[in-house]
This record gives structure tokens, C-alpha cells and sequence, in this order.
């Protein structure tokens, strides 16, 4: 936990649960603890989704950002 101070211990729990159920990761009970691990397979294929997509969104945004930049350009 101490990874994260600023999360409560019931949203970090949250959040290993839905790892655990995506494969993402897989857990080890060693004594009281749980020991987690992560899947690189399974973390390739989420890489791979989202890569399909960073081509798209990246155009979008140096649209967006461009756009920003002229409205404030206009706006001094």
C-alpha cells in the first residue's frame, strides 16, 4: 500500500480485482499476504488494442491542440 498512499485500502482491493479478472494479473497467497504478478501476454494484447488506436487519437489531438493554440492566439 504504501505504493499508493492517497488510495484507501478498499479502492486498491477494488482495483487488483478487476485486474485479476481481465488476466492481467494472476495472485500468490504467501502466509497472510497476496503476492501479485503480472501476465506480459496478456499486458502485450491490451498494448496491441490500444496502439491500433494511438494513431487515431494522436492526429485528433494535435488537431485540438492546434485549434487551442489559434483561439488563444485570437483571444490576446
Amino acid at each position: 500500500m504504501a505504493a499508493f498512499p492517497a488510495l484507501p485500502q478498499p479502492a486498491v482491493s477494488r482495483h487488483l480485482r478487476i485486474l485479476r479478472q481481465a488476466g492481467l494479473v494472476v495472485v500468490s497467497p504467501q502466509a497472510q499476504r497476496r503476492v501479485y504478478a503480472l501476465q506480459p501476454g496478456k499486458l502485450r494484447e491490451v498494448y496491441t488494442w490500444v496502439s491500433s488506436y494511438r494513431e487515431f487519437w494522436s492526429g485528433r489531438l494535435e488537431s485540438l491542440k492546434k485549434h487551442l493554440d489559434e483561439r488563444e492566439g485570437k483571444a490576446r
